[in-house]
């Protein structure tokens, strides 16, 4: 007989919430984890995070931002035109942080918070050998409804 410890029973620590419970639904799981990365975004109107999953472990995961060795002072965030030539989306950030550390992103299901913010990034993560691409069932910006249009036919053209 195996002993086993039910979360409900763990103990709590004095001043810390209790752990929510765990997530059945490994998806939700993975989304939740690119959320995190988009909540460490430094571009005020993008907030995207992404995460590469293959079988049930996470390859890496990406936010928007700078590319490294470029400085993400406020005027350039503030700046439309600067902060939209400057910022990598989540998902470019994602491909090239893999092709930077020999991660191969073969095979791999990509999660991505709150969706896909570029066709380009989607064909990016096609072309990388993503299997498939994840987002949650939320309401799509119109200033990005066109790109993400195209990235959802690139996505079933290419299976």
């Amino acid at each position: 007989m195996t002993a086993t410890t039910s979360p409900s029973l763990l103990p709590q620590l004095p001043g810390l919430p209790p752990l929510p419970p765990p997530l059945v639904d490994p998806d939700l799981r993975w989304l939740m984890q690119a959320r995190n990365y988009a909540a460490q975004s430094i571009d005020p109107l993008l907030r995207s995070g992404a995460i590469a999953v293959r079988g049930s472990r996470c390859l890496l995961g990406s936010t928007d931002g700078m590319p490294e060795g470029v400085r993400s002072t406020t005027a350039r965030r503030r700046a439309a035109h600067t902060r939209q030539g400057m910022v990598l989306p989540a998902e470019q950030a994602l491909v090239a942080s893999a092709a930077k550390h020999g991660v191969s992103l073969q095979g791999a299901t990509c999660y991505l918070w709150p969706f896909l913010s570029t066709s380009a990034g989607a064909a990016l993560l096609i072309q990388a050998g993503c299997l498939a691409l994840v987002t949650p069932e939320l309401p799509l910006p119109g200033r990005l409804e066109g790109e993400l249009l195209m990235a959802r036919e690139m996505a079933a053209e290419a299976g």
